[in-house]
Order: structure tokens, then sequence, then C-alpha cells
């Protein structure tokens, strides 16, 4: 779990920045739903669902429209995670 949470859920997130500042869509749709199965074991409603708007943003309009603010707040939920999990 550590390892999941330390090493690649941050791997996946500076991936999936990448993807999305060179808009490159099916490398973004590709890790984003690699993330949402990680984040997905912590139950992290808010993340599941950011992760859920970009998946179905990206579906309906084949572009990456809208997802910078969505991914901000998306780390901004993944750091929360990580306080939480280091308070244990």
């Amino acid at each position: 779990m550590n390892d999941l949470v330390i090493i690649q859920i941050p791997k996946l997130l500076i991936r999936i920045d990448d993807f999305n500042e060179s808009n490159n869509f099916e490398s973004f749709k590709k890790e984003i739903h690699k993330l949402k199965s990680s984040i997905t074991i912590f139950g992290v409603n808010r993340a599941k669902e950011l992760i859920y708007e970009m998946e179905m943003s990206i579906y309906e309009t084949k572009f990456l429209l809208g997802t910078s603010l969505k991914l901000n707040e998306l780390k901004e939920t993944y750091a929360a995670l990580l306080v939480e999990l280091r308070a244990f």
C-alpha cells in the first residue's frame, strides 16, 4: 500500500499532467483510468468523482478540454490523502 501511495500515484499524476500539457489524448485516457483503479482502493470519493468527470468529458468530446482545473483539484485531493495516511 505504501508503494502505491508514495511511489505509484505520484508517478501517475506526473504522467497525466505531462499528457494533459502535451494534449496527448490517448495516453491521458489510459493513465487516468489507471489512476482511478489505484485511488479507488482508498475510498477518496472526491478523487473518484474528478476522475469520472474527466473520463466522461474526454470520451464525449475526444479533447482534453477543462481537464487542467480538475487535475489540479485531484492533486490537492491526493495531497490531503497523503497527509491523512501519514497521520496513522
